[in-house]
């Protein structure tokens, strides 16, 4: 989930959300990423609430992602999308 690979995970988020008024994203297997990602996830919660529809987690994101939450300052901004399920 790099920008090398984000216009088809940015294609992948946003066919799911034409087909469902749901999205979970599971982010247990993700590796490496970049701020591509923290930014289309941002920007399809706004598309998605929008449409009356909701993207969210379906999990607290793994210690990887949360370091980049954490230096790229998403995390305070919204802790409680990123955290999902995670003791806050």
């Amino acid at each position: 989930m790099t920008v090398v690979t984000a216009g088809a995970f940015a294609d992948a988020v946003g066919d799911a959300l034409a087909q469902y008024d749901e999205v979970a994203l599971d982010l247990a297997e993700v590796g490496e990423l970049d701020l591509s990602f923290l930014q289309i996830v941002t920007a399809a919660r706004v598309h998605a609430a929008e449409q009356g529809k909701q993207l969210r987690l379906g999990s607290a994101v793994p210690e990887t992602v949360e370091g980049l939450l954490v230096r790229a300052g998403f995390i305070d901004a919204d802790r409680d999308f990123w955290c999902a399920g995670a003791a806050q």
